[in-house]
C-alpha cells in the first residue's frame, strides 16, 4: 500500500513539475519559421552599422615595424640625451656639486633606459 502511495505521489510530483515548464522551454520548438539566406554576397547587410562588423585581423608585421621605429627613435632619443648630460658634466666644476638640471636629466636617461630594456624584453 505504501508502495503505491510513493508511486502515485512520485508521478504527481513529476507532473506538477513539468507541467508549468512548458512556457519556459517553449523556445526550443521550432515555430515553423525558416532562415532566410542573406541576400548580400558577403552575407551582412551593408546599411549596417558598423560596429556590428566582425573585428578586423590585426597585421603582425606592421606591428613589428611600428615597435622598431619606436625602439629606435628611443634609442636615438637615449643616445642624445646621453651626449647632452656629458656636455654640461663637462662644463662644471669638478670641485663643485653636480646641478639640479644635471641630475634631472640623469634621471630621464634612467627612465628611458628602463623603457627601451622593458620593451627589448617583450
Amino acid at each position: 500500500m505504501t508502495e503505491t502511495r510513493r508511486r502515485m505521489l512520485a508521478a504527481f510530483v513529476g507532473t506538477a513539475f513539468f507541467l508549468p515548464t512548458k512556457p519556459f522551454f517553449g523556445w526550443l520548438q521550432d515555430n515553423g519559421r525558416v532562415i532566410k539566406p542573406h541576400p548580400y554576397p558577403d552575407g551582412r547587410d551593408p546599411s549596417a552599422p558598423a560596429a556590428l562588423d566582425p573585428p578586423s585581423q590585426v597585421n603582425p608585421k606592421g606591428l613589428e615595424m611600428e615597435r622598431q621605429k619606436e625602439f629606435r627613435a628611443n634609442v636615438a632619443k637615449l643616445y642624445d640625451l646621453a651626449a647632452q648630460l656629458k656636455e654640461e658634466v663637462e662644463k662644471t666644476n669638478a670641485s663643485a656639486t653636480l646641478s639640479l638640471t644635471v641630475m634631472k636629466k640623469a634621471q630621464q636617461i634612467e627612465k628611458l633606459a628602463k623603457e627601451i630594456k622593458n620593451s627589448a624584453k617583450g
